[in-house]
């Protein structure tokens, strides 16, 4: 019984795994930081927002691929050639990077206003135009949302995670009203995106990158029906509804 033991808990052949899997972890974190340090001072100092975004967009697919992470990416036919809002789930601080990578320059991202107080990070987000709001006074709230209608008002398209922040619990968190009555009063589409495979590759509650499926399926927009909230919540119900059905359903290979 003594030798049995010890042979169920000596490390065998699980040891090269969690090697490997502490390796892997360390490539993804020298390519992000040498990535990173190289892109941000040309960001800063190249002078047009959009070629900013398309900059951040390459050096994304870069750390993509130098990972192995490169997203698969369905339905980009779908996403309209004039300005929309896009809804997308939001399961691991990877989301952003995934969608940078995969969405054309001309996306502007709302993104909460605690990461304008990150050195370093919200000079670089300013620079790419991030949108930022603050959700905890209903004051910097409002002039938030003020905000984000003029840049959509004026043509930008823009993309909200609309569970509003990244939740420790897995599951489809229900969504904020904000994107929707932004797409309501303004008439814009709204177009559903779900990302798969985030959350198993960069878990929230860690910094251990792991190998994983990277999937963004977007889906066909949504029109607004009405100017007022009630349309607002029913685009906020369709949305969910298109991104849970997406979240549930298996992806097919």
């Amino acid at each position: 019984m003594s030798s049995q033991r010890q042979t169920t808990s000596s490390p065998g052949p699980s040891t090269p795994r969690n090697n490997g899997s502490i390796w892997y972890a360390a490539w993804c974190w020298l390519v992000f930081s040498v990535s990173c340090a190289l892109a941000a001072p040309v960001i800063v100092l190249t002078p047009t927002r959009t070629a900013r975004t398309r900059i951040a967009r390459l050096t994304s697919r870069f750390m993509g691929r130098m990972s192995g992470l490169t997203p698969q990416v369905r339905g980009l036919e779908h996403l309209p050639d004039g300005p929309s809002i896009i809804v997308a789930n939001h399961n691991s601080y990877l989301d952003g990077v995934v969608l940078m990578a995969v969405l054309p320059p001309r996306f502007a991202f709302v993104i909460k206003r605690e990461m304008a107080t990150v050195p370093l990070v919200s000079v670089l987000l300013n620079r790419l135009g991030a949108l930022f709001v603050d959700r905890a006074s209903a004051t910097n709230a409002s002039r938030d949302t003020r905000e984000i209608l003029r840049i959509a008002g004026r043509g930008d398209s823009i993309v909200f995670f609309a569970e509003g922040s990244i939740h420790l619990e897995p599951g489809l968190q229900p969504f904020k009203l904000g994107a929707f009555l932004t797409a309501a009063h303004l008439d814009l589409p709204v177009v559903p995106v779900t990302i798969h495979g985030t959350r198993s590759v960069l878990d929230p509650k860690g910094w251990h990158p792991r190998w994983g499926t990277l999937t963004v399926e977007i889906d066909a927009p949504i029109q607004p029906e009405g100017k007022g909230r009630r349309s607002a919540a029913a685009l906020r119900k369709a949305a969910h509804d298109v991104i849970a059905h997406r979240l549930e359903s298996p992806l097919k290979r």
